[in-house]
């Protein structure tokens, strides 16, 4: 009886865990992700091959709404033209990938507010800002967020980006 209840409790916890879920969301710099790089002075390498887009295709729509239909979308081929009611929304996707190391600088443009308002103002924006240059860190911190059936909470932790050999 005692195995038997072991076993209850050893397969109803192995259930309660599958059902735990997480998903690390990895920061990237310039396009590339971090837990797929080292680092040098200057620049971040992949450690594997990176998938890139060589040749992108564009498509034309026409788009009208239909009201409770909803919208309809038609493919422009080359001499159409819209028709009333319809608006052009132009679409790129890729058409071919290729596997490829590599390597981004570390320099990265962030925008910083250059002045504040005046002390009695009522607004608390930024009245103008500034872009600057700078050198992202080896050290980031990275969201980890755990699903568990309907509640999900992050946690934190560091990651540093290894030096490159």
């Amino acid at each position: 009886m005692k195995f038997f209840g072991i076993a209850i409790l050893s397969l109803v916890a192995s259930f309660a865990l599958a059902y735990d879920d997480s998903v690390v969301v990895w920061p990237s710099v310039n396009g590339l992700m971090i837990n797929n790089a080292c680092a040098t002075d200057t620049t971040f390498r992949s450690l594997h091959p990176v998938s890139t887009c060589m040749q992108t295709e564009k498509t034309r729509y026409a788009v009208s709404d239909r009201g409770e239909i909803g919208e309809v979308r038609r493919e422009l081929r080359a001499g159409d033209s819209l028709r009333s009611g319809e608006t052009l929304v132009t679409e790129t996707r890729c058409v071919s990938y290729d596997r490829q190391d590599m390597e981004v600088s570390r320099n990265v443009e962030t925008s910083e507010c250059a002045e504040i308002p005046r002390s009695g103002e009522i607004t608390h924006t930024c009245r103008r800002f500034v872009r600057r240059t700078v050198m992202s860190p080896r050290t980031f911190s990275v969201e980890k967020v755990i699903h568990h059936g309907d509640l999900d909470h992050s946690t934190w932790f560091q990651f540093t980006v290894p030096n490159c050999q």
